[in-house]
Formats: structure tokens, C-alpha cells, sequence
């Protein structure tokens, strides 16, 4: 199923040149889509290792988007986000659901620093990962994801901190069942 958007705050105006860090299947480069019928997404992924997707490759990802009808407005990068290979100024909106957490918090600091670089004056970008709420540990309990970089007061610094080193301005935050996002 497609990616819900965290809170209708993101990309507002439903148009806009988007960035996907760690596009993995699709899931959530088709929610964007959907959700904002205008916009056009560049989905990046490095399309190496294995995070629990069978198949995860840029292929796949486009026979998603076929299967839901925006295939016209997604292109597909094979890249690493911590060196993004596009000019400054390009993007009007970033987003990473449950992509950019995976990273040891040096890759963490340098892909903030390279979406930064990429966004428009004004852009916005949307972090979103899995929050171990009561909700997810009942449901998997075996689950490490997270890191529990969301779920204690120093860890939540800790990304503001880092989003204010890289110029982003943290406006809003928020949780739904299961995520957590800002």
C-alpha cells in the first residue's frame, strides 16, 4: 500500500520538483504522488544492501508506480544521499520515510547538509521513521528499528541539533500510530 503523508503540511501547495532519500520499493514516493497530484518526484536510492525489501530495485519501484498510475511523475536515481548528484537549488521538497535513520549519525549529518544544498530557498523536508511507541512494540517486539533516535528527550535534541547545523528551521513534529515525524 502506499505511504500515508505524515501531516498535510508537507508540500502544501501540491506541486513542486520533489527529492526521495532512500526510495526503496516506492512505497512513499507513490503516497506523495497521490496525495499531491501535481508534484514530481525523483526517487533516490543506492539500491545496495538488504533492509528486509525482496526485489528492491528501481525496477520495481517503477512497475509500483505503473500499477498506480503515476509512473509519468516519478523518475528513478541510483545515488547515495550522503553525495547527492544534483545542482544546488533544484528541489522544492525533500522527504525520507524510514530511509535516513539507517545511517550512522555522521551519514546522517552529511545527507542533511547535501538535501540542504539541493532545496530551494524555502524548501521544506519531511523526515518520517518508525517511533517506538506501545503500538510497535506490541506488534514487533524483535524490532530494532528506530534506534530509538525518536524516543528519548536526548535523542530528539540530538536531531534538532543536527537539523539546525545543516539550516533547517524544525517547524513542526508529530506522531501517528507506529511514526513519528518532523
Amino acid at each position: 500500500s502506499p505511504q500515508r503523508l505524515a501531516t498535510e503540511s508537507f508540500l502544501p501547495a501540491g506541486r513542486g520538483e520533489v527529492l526521495e532519500l532512500g526510495a526503496g520499493s516506492g512505497r512513499a514516493t507513490i503516497g506523495v504522488l497521490l496525495a499531491r497530484p501535481q508534484a514530481m518526484v525523483t526517487a533516490l536510492d543506492a539500491y545496495r544492501g538488504y533492509f528486509g525489501i525482496d526485489d528492491n530495485t528501481p525496477e520495481r519501484l517503477m512497475r509500483n508506480a505503473r500499477t498506480a498510475g503515476v509512473d509519468g511523475r516519478v523518475r528513478v536515481e541510483v545515488a547515495d544521499m550522503r553525495a547527492l548528484p544534483f545542482e544546488a537549488n533544484r528541489f522544492d521538497a525533500a522527504f525520507s520515510v524510514a530511509a535516513i535513520d539507517h545511517l550512522p549519525w555522521g551519514g546522517i549529518a552529511s545527507a542533511l547538509r547535501e538535501t540542504a544544498r539541493v532545496l530551494r530557498p524555502g524548501g521544506q523536508l519531511l523526515i518520517v521513521s518508525l517511533n517506538s511507541d506501545a503500538w510497535v512494540k506490541a506488534a514487533m517486539p524483535w524490532s530494532i528499528h528506530g534506534h530509538g533516535f525518536w524516543s528519548s528527550t536526548q535523542n530528539r535534541r540530538r536531531w534538532e541539533e543536527a537539523l539546525e547545523r545543516a539550516g533547517f528551521t524544525l517547524v513542526e513534529t508529530g506522531t501517528r500510530p507506529a511514526t513519528v515525524y518532523f
